[in-house]
């Protein structure tokens, strides 16, 4: 099992995806209930779309106004933003997606995650201007223009994640990600992080719903209040006991953060998960030669 430690936020270098069609919010204009507008508010680390909540002049788009609701960001950030239910969809002619992203600390892995209609990912590391490393990878796992799978599941089938184990151990690089479109790509989430060895994975992570929907007094007694539920996930790992320290101690640093599991070394590799969510739970079981520990994620990818 691979435990990644996202960098969040990652610093975007450039983009070919339009930030939105809506125009930027400004100082004094009035705007009606219901239109859009753009601006980067204090504490936000991308530009969002703002939704007017009702008629005013001259308010400034925020979380604490009582005038705009916040649509989450933009289209081109919405791939960093580090939530599962957006995606960035590509606007270029040819349905690409081209990104650069810049590091300045030593990551290793690259994860792309909630990929739709995308047929071939190429990654470039860039040091000092030059290309150090380029990986191209064909996500069309099945093309069948006849045939009795093309009957029943259509032509294409894609790969929904994809990663790959950075080269060098370099502090500063530009990564060049390139999303090829049928017809048009679209990414929920690009990390890149650091990653840790936590030991081998026993089987697929374990499915679960878990609801937020609540029961509250109303005029009539309680009633029930739908929100939306989290998808969640439990793994179970198997590691020599006189690694279970290191690897406890990495739990409680990163308990209740987002993080990237990967079963890369699961026994069945139809099996084998990626999972990006918040760590809510761990625990180990200790015997003599192996150990194990299940650890739970909520928002599973």
């Amino acid at each position: 099992m691979l435990f990644v430690e996202p960098s969040i936020p990652l610093t975007v270098a450039s983009t070919n995806v339009a930030a939105s069609s809506a125009a930027a919010w400004a100082s004094g204009t009035s705007y009606t209930t219901g239109d859009i507008a753009r601006h980067h508010a204090a504490g936000d680390a991308y530009e969002h779309e703002w939704q007017a909540s009702q008629d005013h002049s001259g308010q400034e788009p925020s979380r604490a106004s009582d005038y705009w609701i916040d649509n989450g960001p933009v289209n081109q950030w919405r791939m960093f933003d580090g939530y599962n239910n957006s995606a960035t969809v590509a606007d270029d002619p040819g349905g690409d997606i081209v990104v650069e992203v810049t590091l300045s600390s030593r990551l290793s892995h690259v994860y792309l995650l909630g990929l739709r209609d995308v047929a071939q990912i190429t990654i470039e590391q860039i040091v000092e201007g030059t290309t150090v490393a380029t990986h191209t990878s064909d996500l069309v796992m099945m093309f069948t223009p006849v045939g009795w799978w093309s009957h029943f599941f259509g032509e294409r089938v894609y790969s929904g994640f994809f990663s790959l184990n950075l080269y060098g151990i370099y502090v500063e690089q530009t990564i060049r990600i390139t999303l090829t479109g049928y017809p048009t790509a679209k990414c929920a989430q690009c990390l890149v992080g650091k990653g840790y060895e936590i030991g081998t994975t026993g089987d697929r992570a374990q499915p679960r719903l878990r609801s937020f929907s609540t029961f509250e007094a109303g005029t009539f007694g309680y009633r029930y209040v739908p929100r939306i539920n989290t998808r969640g996930g439990t793994y179970t790992v198997y590691l020599d006991t006189h690694e279970i320290d290191r690897v406890f101690q990495l739990m409680e640093r990163k308990m209740e953060s987002l993080v990237v599991l990967d079963a890369n070394n699961a026994n069945n590799s139809f099996d084998a998960a990626i999972g990006y969510g918040k760590i809510v739970d761990f625990r180990p079981t200790i015997s003599y030669g192996k150990s194990a520990f299940e650890i739970k994620l909520d928002g599973l990818n």
